[in-house]
């Protein structure tokens, strides 16, 4: 099995996380946007972009717009057993590693439409990494995060790769926790879960 196999693009279904940026009252220190971060799935595509091609998991991770900045951090951000984007599983060198990819970025998806990316980051060997963006838009209907293989630290916008983990719940929504353990479902979680329902 080619490691190339890891990081093929694949297509498909959506999953946005419905809010508005907007001044409120949010209990997350008056954040306009707090999601917990999940890891993709093969074969999804968000605001055009495709996921890579091989099951991820994240052990926490969380994305907040903040003041004018957009801040993520993921932890255990790892390759999940399961199967690849070919339909041949996960090689079993490769679970609970980041394969080859050692560095990511964020993208920020407003209204199914990337509206700013973040630096690129290195990733850890133990899949932990943070990014940051300061943001100039002043609405963004149904946002979304995306965290991106990036193909080299200076890699622009046009030349980030699929996502591998993605906004999967909005922090504090039905007792949602950001230590929550996404990566506790492994790589049969449902991409529509809301994981605030623990």
């Amino acid at each position: 099995m080619k490691i190339q196999a890891v990081v093929k693009m694949g297509a498909t279904a959506a999953l946005v996380c419905a809010t508005v940026f907007a001044d409120g009252g949010d209990k997350n220190q008056n954040a306009a946007f707090t999601s917990g971060i999940i890891g993709s799935m093969p074969n999804q595509s968000v605001a055009g972009v495709p996921s890579g091609g091989a099951p991820w998991t994240v052990r926490e991770g969380h994305a907040v717009v903040q003041r004018g900045r957009l801040k993520v951090e993921v932890k255990g951000l790892l390759i999940a057993a399961g199967t690849l984007a070919n339909g041949n599983p996960v090689p079993q060198n490769l679970i609970g590693t980041t394969g080859p990819v050692t560095m990511v970025a964020a993208s920020l998806v407003c209204n199914g439409i990337i509206a700013g990316n973040t630096a690129v980051a290195s990733l850890s060997a133990a899949g932990d990494a943070e990014m940051e963006l300061r943001l100039s838009i002043g609405m963004c209907t149904s946002p979304s995060v995306l965290v991106r293989i990036a193909p080299s630290m200076s890699s622009t916008a046009s030349e980030l790769g699929p996502f591998i983990a993605l906004s999967g719940s909005r922090l504090g929504d039905d007792n949602g926790d950001v230590n929550d353990d996404h990566g506790a479902d492994g790589a049969g979680h449902d991409v529509n879960d809301d994981h605030g329902r623990h």
